[in-house]
């Protein structure tokens, strides 16, 4: 707590002049739901913000002493270093009359937080810098990701993530955290995905994962069966509750149309035309073309035209209120948003549409993610024949 210290009395200490004048500040960053730290420059009266790329939550940082306070934060001591370090390459600009200018303070910055010591700076900045490709679910996830990691271990530098480290890691989920298998292995991909990236970059040299098996078992899909996809249907229309028949009702609508829950919270009525749902993935980026059914056309709402078609709540209030719908349905099962799409594809195979078909309409690349769902049914296939043991 030493740096924090020396930071809060440093409290006042913001370096004016004649000539600037500088501070550091927060703002929501256009990418990712946290903010990015920004230093604002001064000079004879002109304006400059500079990203330092870092990005902070707003309860982990303090406008009064313009740092980071949380020191669960992985970049907490290597910023609130930095900007001792700016004060002490000032101080000695001045002495050496080197001239400061906005450029003298983003070469700092291109120096000062170098992205090849820190992991969890790494893979923020790549994802502040490719947004474009991601949906914020993912981002989300990967977040969560590094929060998990740092549990292990608080400022992981991308030179620590060697084999041992890997290892260490996996048995700590498993020990520690009392995770799954494939909980333990779905986080390893995702370290192994940014360790990949920074390898292409050439930060990282040698690959961590080279002589590591990460055994990616497969889950259980939950799905419901038609006969509690019916009964949820008759929930939904019977219910007085306005809350159950709308979340009933978006959610019936993913199962029959296989829409992930990110393209059905976005999803518009202009998204619908000419007898078809055309709109471009959020987790894929492809486009994909649903056409719509009499079933389909009962679920959308009759009293507007434009905007988004349903007010979908978020995963979270979502899945609670499932859980209570299903329940009331007289439904066993624990049906969450995702438990739609899993329906839509094992019903449409159960009913007769071709695999490659299905394949399409759920929007995969590759046929084999959609074979997940065949087994699926083998399994369930399997389950009902053993019920002739009981005859």
């Amino acid at each position: 707590m030493l740096v924090f210290g020396v930071i809060v009395s440093l409290m006042f200490h913001t370096m004016k002049t004649k000539k600037f004048s500088y501070k550091f500040f927060i703002r929501p960053s256009k990418a990712l739901s946290d903010n990015v730290i920004y230093l604002r420059v001064i000079i004879d009266r002109k304006k400059k913000d500079i990203s330092t790329a870092v990005i902070v939550s707003q309860n982990q940082w303090s406008d009064e002493i313009q740092s980071i306070i949380d020191v669960r934060n992985s970049m907490f001591n290597e910023f609130n270093l930095l900007k001792l370090k700016l004060i002490q390459h000032i101080d000695q600009a001045e002495q050496a009359q080197i001239k400061i200018d906005f450029d003298f303070f983003s070469h700092f910055f291109e120096r000062g937080i170098k992205k090849q010591e820190n992991f969890s700076y790494f893979v923020l900045h790549y994802l502040e810098d490719n947004s474009y490709r991601y949906g914020q679910e993912t981002i989300h996830k990967y977040k969560n990701q590094l929060t998990k990691l740092s549990r292990f271990k608080s400022d992981v530098k991308l030179s620590d993530i060697n084999e041992d480290f890997v290892l260490s890691y996996k048995r700590y989920m498993m020990s520690d955290l009392n995770n799954k298998l494939s909980t333990a292995g779905k986080s390893l991909i995702i370290v192994k995905q940014f360790i990949e990236m920074a390898r292409k970059q050439g930060l990282v040299k040698t690959d961590p994962f080279a002589n590591i098996k990460i055994q990616r078992p497969q889950g259980h899909r939950e799905t419901l069966t038609i006969d509690e996809l019916n009964l949820i249907v008759d929930f939904v229309q019977k219910t007085a509750s306005p809350t159950y028949k709308n979340i009933g009702t978006y959610f019936l609508f993913s199962c029959f149309t296989g829409l992930r829950f990110g393209d059905l919270k976005k999803l518009q009525f202009n998204h619908i035309n000419n007898g078809f749902i055309r709109l471009t993935q959020t987790k894929t980026k492809d486009p994909v073309s649903i056409p719509v059914n009499q079933k389909i056309l009962n679920l959308i709402p009759k009293n507007k035209t434009d905007g988004l078609i349903f007010n979908v709540l978020s995963n979270q209030k979502t899945n609670k209120h499932l859980k209570t719908i299903a329940q009331l349905a007289g439904i066993s099962k624990n049906v969450t948003s995702h438990v739609a799409r899993h329906t839509f594809a094992t019903t449409a195979l159960t009913i007769g549409i071709p695999i490659e078909v299905v394949s399409k309409l759920l929007g995969h690349r590759d046929i084999k993610t959609t074979q997940i769902y065949a087994h699926v049914l083998d399994d369930l296939k399997i389950k009902e024949m053993d019920k002739f043991n009981l005859l």
